[in-house]
């Protein structure tokens, strides 16, 4: 009875009862998910909001916010974590910017409310820096400082006792600064933070995805709409995340009963594996179509362990006539699928009522391969690569009052 009550003992002793995994949040809600996030705000001046799919943490002028030794008053959006393992990657879509002395942003790890890792960017009058340090009350270590071009995403990974900060330009090719040993540093909160320390600039930090790389992401999706055009049914989604998802399926139905659809399509329609970045779909319905009847369609995932769910319902009444188009009220460039590519991938985008636009293709050069005329409405190039080599390559969208250029990648 000693023994197995010695074994049981060690049992409770060395295997927690709960580990609390950073988790992931694309900011895709009208609002900020208070269960899951906590807004710290030292000074009591600051604000925090979603704003089109960003998380924004807004600093007024003249009121200095920092996160150095003796100054822990930087407001932070914090959420519980315990001492795991994990891969924070932070995205932003803002730039602290010189001159401005200071600005900064950045992933924050915390221990105690003066005992933290700050992992981000600054920008002071004459340059912007890459910036590492571990705060303890009044002492700082781990320090590492260089001047370079501010990067838009961000990542730490915690392996032990191990800790590693880096960043990337493009989210594809990344730069690890030196690795740093912390053998008592206790995780209890993680998060990113905005500060304008110095002079006080105004700031607003907004990050597009706090993401924990080793925590999968939901496929989240952002719209789903049915449209009759050309005398045919047509689907379009758009998902914000994805994660693992090999392929969606379509089902129809003359209810809304989901137990009386069957599926229309006869393959899988590829997924985008797994991605932050939004992915825009669409389905052509070619089964025929009754004027009058109102038809319920559900969308559904399938991941790579053969897991489903099922989204929607969205629903269309075959119209009598065929409607008149509506000319787009706004213009806008969507990113390409797939990306990473080979050797084709789809572009798709809009011109609002009165434009004209030009949509070009370039190389790393800035070299021209290809350039296409449009008029006001919805569209979509299906660009084939095959007598380019593999690389990265840049569409721009040009109209009247539009510009905006993305970036995709070939892998041949």
């Amino acid at each position: 009875m000693k023994k197995i009550e010695f074994f049981v003992i060690l049992f409770i002793l060395t295997i927690p009862l709960f580990a609390q995994v950073p988790m992931t949040d694309t900011f895709d809600g009208p609002t900020l998910n208070t269960d899951l996030w906590e807004f710290y705000d030292p000074l009591n001046n600051c604000s925090v909001s979603v704003v089109g799919g960003n998380a924004e943490i807004s600093m007024f002028f003249e009121e200095p916010h920092n996160l150095w030794p003796g100054e822990t008053n930087a407001p932070r959006l914090l959420q519980p974590a315990t001492n795991v393992d994990f891969t924070i990657e932070v995205k932003f879509e803002s730039t602290p910017e010189s001159p401005n002395n200071y600005q900064m942003q950045g992933i924050i790890v915390q221990e105690a409310y003066g005992k933290y890792i700050r992992c981000g960017t600054y920008s002071t009058s004459s340059a912007t820096h890459i910036f590492r340090a571990v705060i303890d009350g009044a002492q700082s270590s781990s320090v590492y400082s260089t001047q370079i071009a501010i990067p838009q995403f961000l990542r730490v990974n915690k392996l032990g006792n191990w800790w590693t900060y880096s960043y990337s330009y493009n989210g594809t090719n990344w730069v690890d600064t030196p690795q740093f040993e912390l053998p008592t540093f206790i995780v209890t909160k993680v998060g990113f933070y905005g500060g304008n320390p110095g002079d006080a600039p105004a700031f607003t930090a907004k990050a597009d995805y706090f993401w924990n790389l080793d925590q999968p992401l939901p496929v989240t999706l952002s719209s789903f709409t049915a449209i009759y055009a050309n005398s045919t049914p047509i689907l379009h989604w758009t998902t914000q995340s994805e994660n693992s998802n090999l392929g969606w399926n379509v089902y129809r139905s003359f209810s809304q009963n989901l137990g009386q659809a069957s599926q229309i399509n006869n393959e899988l329609i590829p997924g985008a594996g797994t991605t932050s970045e939004p992915t825009y779909y669409q389905f052509t319905d070619e089964y025929d179509a009754i004027v009058g009847q109102t038809y319920w369609y559900w969308l559904e995932t399938v991941d790579g362990g053969g897991n489903t769910d099922t989204y929607g319902p969205a629903t269309l009444t075959v119209p009598e006539e065929e409607p008149v188009p509506v000319l787009p009220q706004n213009t806008f460039l969507c990113r390409n699928y797939p990306n990473p590519f080979n050797p084709d991938t789809k572009i798709e985008f809009s011109i609002k009522e009165g434009e004209n636009g030009t949509l070009s293709i370039y190389n790393t050069k800035g070299q021209l391969l290809e350039t296409h005329q449009y008029k006001a409405g919805e569209h979509e190039l299906a660009w084939d690569a095959t007598q380019y080599g593999s690389g990265i390559y840049f569409y721009k969208l040009e109209t009247q009052s539009y510009t905006e250029t993305r970036r995709m990648l070939m892998l041949k």
